[in-house]
């Protein structure tokens, strides 16, 4: 068996059983951010729980965007806060492929002289 320890993890932000995400598994090891949560949602439990997951996000992995939007933008807020870059899959409907997209939120901070939590302009 192949050890996948060192294997990059594809966090699926809301696993969705009748999607085919086998094309995924060439980015990593599937693992579910949330399963069928309810509405109207317990965004202090949801929170909780996708930080809970995702605070070894590392650059080397990555978040598939299935599901809800709302979900999707809750991960990559909190996936923003431990790591520099962040990449993300997403569903190529001409090629039949998932694509990856890599964004540099760090390196966007740093350049235009903005914190994410100051509201000042730093001028």
């Amino acid at each position: 068996m192949m050890n996948k320890i060192n294997e990059p993890i594809v966090y699926v932000v809301e696993s969705i059983s009748s999607r085919d995400m086998s094309d995924a598994k060439r980015f990593g090891q599937l693992r579910a951010v949330f399963t069928s949560p309810k509405k109207p949602y317990d965004t202090q439990m949801l929170m909780g729980h996708a930080r809970a997951l995702l605070e070894n996000f590392t650059e080397r992995d990555f978040l598939l965007f299935i599901g809800d939007p709302m979900l999707g933008a809750v991960c990559m807020s909190i996936v923003s806060e431990v790591s520099p870059s962040i990449n993300c899959l997403s569903w190529d409907r001409q090629h039949f492929v998932y694509t990856e997209t890599t964004w540099h939120f760090a390196d966007y901070f740093e350049d235009n002289n903005y914190n994410l939590f100051d509201n000042s302009t730093g001028e």
